[in-house]
């Protein structure tokens, strides 16, 4: 069987040199590199909430983000557990 590149848009060639630079970079650097990705991930997501929802608080920015991620039931259960939780605060 052909060897076969994990993404049908990459050459073997480049796979080759991305795996080869991922395994100079060691465990803590791959670590490092993907928490890097992550945040930028997160960060723009959030960038992309505040642009297209600039009169919403903070925390209704983060009910958006439940309910486009996880869907309505769960952004109206996380909504009414911070109101209990403001409440019972003070």
């Amino acid at each position: 069987m052909p060897y076969r590149t994990q993404s049908s848009d990459t050459s073997r060639a480049i796979e080759e040199r991305q795996s080869a630079y991922f395994r100079k970079l060691g465990l803590n650097g791959r670590l490092k590199y993907g928490s890097q990705i992550v945040d930028e991930g997160f960060n723009a997501l959030w960038s992309n909430l505040r642009r297209d929802f600039p009169h919403l608080s903070p925390q209704e920015l983060r009910i958006e983000w439940v309910r486009r991620h996880y869907g309505e039931d769960l952004a109206n259960r996380y909504k009414e557990f911070r109101a209990r939780k403001n409440r019972a605060i003070g």
